[in-house]
């Protein structure tokens, strides 16, 4: 038995359903591969699920421009050589991103001593004695009026991670167009696709179920990785355990 509050060692269920579930896809039984996966998922603690919304993934994937929090990080996953002999999954340490979707913008008025930085921010620099004697403080009320103007308020928004402030900075926001190339996980994956219910209607479903399987079973795979990243972390050692066997029919 684990010790409490730890991550428990999963990894015979994980290899027993992986196959499982590979094994009825070839074998063609569909239910049985989807069924495989949604045991292959649930060997995860809730936080390293791979979440299943059709909506949440079309969000994601339609419009990847994305806020970063100044203030917290997320771990990223992509996996490298897909497909050969050197495959492996590569995780980097990058500033938390937050899809549009989970943010919202607030508006505050500047305190004096903003309006006062500010306003003196972009105040011309003097050539020389004279001009500070003659015509400094004209130009130093002009501009800090003229900055004034802009910074009676600011904007920003609360991450939903940190629960941090993000401020925009000469009216821009921290910002990335995500570009990443496929493979990508998203840590969300879509609902699987019907299955007809005529064999006339079924041309082409084995294909988008393949498909969908796979992309599945790839979110499932970053994230254990995650999980066994954490394993390690918390106990000191890889998973070792063996003795997990099936007991039902599942079928």
């Amino acid at each position: 038995m684990g010790k409490s509050g730890y991550l428990p060692d999963v990894s015979s269920q994980f290899s027993f359903w992986r196959e499982y579930a590979v094994n009825s896809l070839r074998e063609d039984s569909y239910e049985s591969a989807q069924a495989g996966l949604y045991n292959l998922n649930h060997c995860l603690t809730d936080e390293y699920l791979v979440r299943i919304s059709t909506n949440d993934y079309e969000e994601l994937v339609s419009d990847r421009t994305v806020f970063q929090c100044d203030h917290c990080t997320m771990q990223q996953t992509e996996i490298i050589n897909k497909g050969q002999e050197d495959e492996k999954i590569k995780v980097t340490t990058v500033p938390t991103e937050i899809h549009y979707t989970r943010m919202k913008i607030f508006e505050t008025n500047c305190s004096a001593v903003d309006q006062l930085l500010l306003g003196f921010s972009k105040v011309p620099d003097f050539k020389n004695k004279s001009d500070v004697k003659t015509s400094s403080m004209n130009s130093l009320v002009q501009g800090y009026q003229t900055k004034t103007k802009n910074c009676n308020t600011k904007k920003y928004w609360i991450c939903p991670d940190c629960n941090q402030e993000n401020f925009q900075i000469d009216g821009e926001w921290n910002t990335v167009k995500s570009v990443r190339e496929e493979p990508f996980t998203l840590g969300v994956i879509t609902e699987p696709p019907k299955k007809p219910k005529h064999l006339a209607n079924s041309l082409g479903y084995p294909e988008k179920f393949t498909r969908w399987f796979y992309n599945f079973l790839e979110e499932i795979q970053a994230k254990m990785v995650l999980y066994r990243i954490e394993f390690v972390s918390q106990n000191g050692h890889e998973m070792t355990d063996t003795g997990y066997k099936d007991t039902g029919d599942h079928k």
